[in-house]
């Protein structure tokens, strides 16, 4: 029972850390009843269902305790009336209001100096982490703030973003106008304004890599490229259509070494504009983070030089041996403490044992063929890896893959 649209208006009030929302969401595949996930220091006003009579409203309880689905959630459960039929896509209205739980990470906030909201705090509703829903944003915040989503800005007076393709989530960032970073300071950057002079020398050094990814993965939905720069010093980073988004302090030590490491990461966060369509609660999650991970190592290789390469993929390795009792890719999910190493550092290694196997060019026209299978998928599992890989090379690799993700993690 997905959400497969929202249409919401959004007031957002910094200075008291307020937020309300009211609007639609379209659900589809409905039964009896809904679950429906949002942050638990939210509070649910009204749940309204659409019928040929008009809006009814419908009944709906909060289950205790809030669920931990990767963060904790509260969850509500919705009556469907009778007259709805099983299996229906049924349009919902509702309004909810309050502040935000601040997830671990601290990378969905609203403060009084900047707003960042993502699905690691469902600010909107959602059935589960795998929902992919389009969505129209209307935003009623300070006049005197910039903002930036991962939609198309479709209008400026007042603020709405369309975004008629899925999407991970709904992402806006706002902050102040007077300190923020204006398109004449910069064409990559967004954000706060502090680090911004040490940055803005890898804005020409980045092009390389923006370059390589997009010729060798084909078109995406977007892939104009905005580094949004947020003022935390903890939680990482993450991609969405349009945007990477980043902690600002990336830009306090800018060694050699350093220099090139954030080229990389950046490398393997604009990969994600192309690799995002598997879950984050499901272990097929390995494929987009390995694969984003292997492209940016790919792109270092022919933008840096083949000597880096081989040391990044030898660092892979390191990490594997200074590991014990790593689990296998199978056994686990995105939330499982050892999940970086086993789906960032041990798929890489897989794709590059496949690239060893099968050639740098074949393993290119595999990329941009699984590549352009993610573009066009709402859904992405290992399965439909495995039948790219097949049709790319013209051989099976059903066995080598459930090998793979049914052992523990070698630095192969």
């Amino acid at each position: 029972m997905p959400v497969e649209h929202l249409d919401l208006k959004a007031y957002i009030r910094p200075k008291d850390s307020f937020l309300k929302v009211e609007g639609t969401f379209d659900v589809s595949e409905v039964n009896d009843s809904l679950e429906i996930l949002l942050n638990p220091c939210l509070e649910l006003m009204t749940i309204e269902i659409r019928s040929e009579d008009g809006w009814a409203g419908a009944e709906f309880t909060e289950e205790r305790p809030p669920k931990d689905i990767f963060m904790p959630v509260a969850s509500y459960r919705v009556t469907i009336p009778e007259s709805h039929n099983e299996g229906d896509e049924i349009t919902f209205r509702t309004e909810y209001r309050g502040r935000l739980y601040r997830y671990f990470f601290n990378t969905t906030r609203i403060r009084e100096d900047f707003v960042e909201l993502a699905i690691y705090a469902p600010w909107y509703p959602m059935t589960s982490f795998s929902d992919r829903p389009s969505y129209h944003l209307e935003l009623d915040g300070p006049d005197d703030w910039t903002w930036i989503a991962n939609a198309s800005l479709v209008s400026e007076k007042p603020l709405i973003w369309s975004a008629e393709t899925p999407r991970t989530d709904i992402t806006l960032h706002g902050r102040p106008s007077e300190n923020s970073i204006s398109a004449e300071d910069s064409e990559l950057f967004w954000g706060e304004s502090r680090y911004l002079e040490p940055l803005l020398p890898l804005e020409d050094e980045f092009k390389p890599f923006m370059k390589l990814i997009k010729e060798w993965l084909g078109p995406t939905d977007n892939d104009k490229l905005k580094i949004v720069l947020v003022p935390r010093d903890f939680g990482g980073g993450y991609s969405r259509s349009g945007m990477v988004v980043l902690q600002d302090d990336i830009a306090v030590d800018m060694t050699g070494s350093k220099k090139k490491a954030i080229l990389k990461y950046w490398a393997h966060e604009y990969a994600h504009f192309w690799w995002k369509k598997t879950t984050v609660d499901e272990y097929h999650n390995w494929i987009d983070e390995a694969l984003a991970e292997y492209t940016a190592r790919l792109a270092c290789e022919d933008v840096i030089g083949e000597a880096y390469f081989e040391e990044l993929i030898e660092n892979l390795r390191k990490a594997i041996r200074n590991e014990d009792d790593l689990p296998p890719i199978k056994e686990i999910k995105r939330q499982h403490p050892k999940a970086q190493t086993v789906f960032y550092v041990y798929g890489s290694l897989i794709f590059h044992e496949i690239r060893q196997e099968i050639g740098k060019e074949k393993f290119i026209d595999f990329l941009h063929a699984f590549a352009q299978k993610e573009v066009n998928s709402k859904i992405i599992t290992t399965n439909d890896l495995i039948d790219t890989l097949d049709e790319t090379t013209d051989r099976d690799w059903k066995d080598y893959i459930e090998d793979r993700i049914m052992m523990q993690p070698a630095p192969i």
